[in-house]
């Protein structure tokens, strides 16, 4: 698949990762990125709606396997 790359945080679609890099630049230069993209997607009520839903479906290692992905994912 090249550089798609399956994200949950994108309901399920395949991400370009280098377009989306690209495109990330390309906002946080025209001062739009935070106010339109950051705050509204990562906000703490995402993070925890997922982590609450995931807790329900899985077990302690695998969530602990999802924040351990969720921390690499916003480093990367």
């Amino acid at each position: 698949m090249g550089d798609l790359t399956f994200n949950p945080l994108t309901l399920g679609e395949a991400v370009a990762r280098t377009l989306l890099n690209h495109l990330s630049k390309k906002f946080r230069a025209l001062g739009i990125y935070s106010e339109s993209f950051e705050k509204p997607l990562c906000s703490s009520e995402f993070y925890g709606t997922e982590g609450v839903k995931y807790m329900q479906q899985s077990d302690v290692p695998e969530y602990v396997k999802l924040v351990e992905k969720r921390l690499h994912e916003e480093h990367a």
